[in-house]
């Protein structure tokens, strides 16, 4: 059993100076993996300085787990290029996540963790309190490239209520990432499923979209029967 307190948002905000795969230009798109989840932006077209500005959401087991990014050439008739990779821990995010900060101003950096030889930053990365949540500022350096930088966002998002721990992976489908989590007083069943399940017209204050492909559900269950693999 390990804490999960609750999700981190990934903002994939842009690449710099990517590497070119192709004659006419990259196609690129990035892709975060951790504990078995795997998650990607939208293909960019014909661009070696890509915008994403899209939010990937990983539900995390343990702070000391880092996460691994890898970015993509897109091809059609031929198996998609690597144009680099990279990972980042949260740990300190997440000690800042045990802090009181309800009194700070938002917009004061709490907290500046800066580049080393043993990590992928290109650049110092500020911890921020803002409007309640703290966001952390990332710059990436691709390793295995001739060159390229990637800027994201972390963000911090709790699951109602305190959650203890994470019980072991349930296994509905290969499809959707489940996750039962054992409360104080009760258990939720968290899912990520495909968004084109979803109707949008059911969705309430149980439901967190991620990216583009998937959307989070969070439901009151009980767990007495639920498989377990």
């Amino acid at each position: 059993m390990s804490p999960l307190p609750g999700f981190l948002t990934v903002r994939v905000l842009r690449g710099i100076n990517l590497v070119s795969r192709d004659a006419t230009g990259s196609d690129p798109y990035v892709v975060l993996h951790l504990d078995g989840q795997k998650v990607k932006t939208n293909v960019i077209k014909k661009t070696v300085n890509p915008v994403w500005d899209e939010d990937l959401t990983l539900a995390v087991r343990s702070a000391a787990t880092p996460i691994k990014l890898e970015v993509f050439d897109k091809d059609t008739f031929s198996k998609d290029d690597k144009m680099g990779d990279a990972e980042f821990d949260i740990e300190a995010l997440m000690q800042m996540i045990q802090m009181d900060l309800e009194d700070i101003h938002s917009g004061t950096v709490v907290r500046t963790v800066r580049p080393s030889k043993h990590c992928c930053l290109a650049d110092e990365s500020p911890i921020i309190w803002e409007n309640g949540h703290l966001v952390q500022d990332v710059m990436l350096k691709l390793r295995n490239v001739e060159t390229g930088v990637l800027h994201l966002q972390l963000k911090w998002v709790n699951i109602p209520g305190t959650v203890i721990s994470v019980a072991e992976q349930v296994n509905f489908s290969p499809s959707i990432f489940t996750t039962v989590l054992d409360l104080s007083d009760d258990s939720f069943l968290v899912c990520f499923i495909p968004k084109s399940w979803a109707v949008e017209s059911e969705l309430d204050e149980h439901h967190y979209y991620t990216d583009t492909e998937y959307v989070c559900e969070v439901e009151n269950v009980p767990t007495a029967g639920i498989p377990r693999r």
